[in-house]
């Protein structure tokens, strides 16, 4: 059974870490600590060196730099969790999914939490699929030609198609709230915004609704971070 190390930043924060326990008690060993990346730096880092776990749940609301702290201490893979204080989760959810590029954190609302049971079935293989539709936006060239190119320079094994594939790890690039599967609450989100779209703050509340929906989130138009937590789950 794979061992969890539960980190939230609060006790406050009590009604969503009971909510994981219930859901993956029976999947996984929990092993919750409630340390604050900015009030206790220095017994997160005590506890992190510890490396007595095979992945990270870390929750925290506001300005929710838990995830992405433990992210840039350990190659572990690290799941942030947005807990819903303001702005309906908005100001947590971007806290903890723009990460920059290596430093990797799969953002998924506490609703969702139940993607965790499937993604860790051992799968391998890494797909890369998205609908046609998102072939028309000025980014998506640069983004895949970036993509690919990363992918050569690493001497990944990545496939790419417009259709999930079983017995991988999916990584979608999506668009619009419309391209979510709700029933595959497994795959691995990033949406590709047009230059135009990451320039307009209302886009930051459609992505909002759409990770709320379903699956796990990473940053805008950073695909190569999805893929680097990807690889840390193969490992």
């Amino acid at each position: 059974m794979k061992r969890a190390l539960v980190l939230f930043g609060s006790t406050s924060d009590k009604k969503t870490y009971d909510k994981i326990f219930e859901n993956l008690k029976d999947t996984f060993e929990l092993d919750l600590k409630v340390l604050s990346a900015h009030r206790n730096p220095d017994e997160l880092e005590i506890e992190l060196r510890k490396n007595n776990f095979d992945f990270i749940i870390a929750g925290a609301g506001i300005a929710a730099h838990l995830p992405g702290v433990c992210a840039s201490k350990t190659n572990k893979p690290v799941f942030g969790v947005p807990v819903t204080s303001y702005l309906e989760g908005l100001d947590a959810y971007l806290s903890i999914a723009q990460m920059p590029f290596g430093v990797p954190v799969a953002t998924v609302f506490e609703d969702n939490i139940n993607a965790l049971k499937n993604i860790y079935q051992r799968y391998t293989n890494i797909n890369i699929y998205w609908d046609k539709s998102i072939e028309h936006i000025d980014t998506y060239n640069a983004e895949m030609i970036r993509t690919r190119s990363w992918v050569e320079s690493e001497k990944l094994n990545i496939t790419y198609s417009h259709e999930y594939q079983a017995n991988h790890i999916n990584i979608k690039l999506v668009n619009r709230i419309e391209e979510v599967d709700p029933n595959l609450d497994e795959v691995l989100y990033v949406p590709i915004l047009s230059k135009e779209e990451k320039n307009n703050m209302m886009s930051a509340l459609t992505i909002l609704k759409a990770a709320k929906k379903n699956g796990l989130w990473f940053g805008t138009n950073n695909t190569r971070n999805a893929i680097k937590f990807a690889s840390r789950l193969t490992c």
